[in-house]
């Protein structure tokens, strides 16, 4: 099973939560992320906003641009860097 860091989920709830966001499908082909993870977090993001007032935490504070070090190759292969300690 793989762990990922806080920083990691909060940065991709963004992405699908931002105005104009992706599908955790889309998304899900883009990083390697399995696409039930990526609505599973979603999920619990939403969940706790909704618990705290709407204050998603981490989450509301990234820009749903992608990074340069989140973005494909030009080999085609998927960002392996997006695991913890990777």
């Amino acid at each position: 099973m793989n762990e990922y860091s806080e920083k990691i989920r909060s940065t991709m709830v963004a992405k699908m939560t931002a105005t104009g966001g992706v599908s955790a499908s889309t998304l899900s082909e883009k990083v390697g992320i399995p696409h039930q993870t990526l609505s599973r977090w979603r999920n619990e993001y939403a969940t706790l906003g909704a618990k705290s007032g709407g204050v998603m935490g981490a989450a509301d504070h990234h820009g749903a641009g992608w990074a340069e070090s989140e973005q494909e190759g030009s080999s085609g292969q998927k960002d392996q860097s997006l695991r913890a300690g990777a």
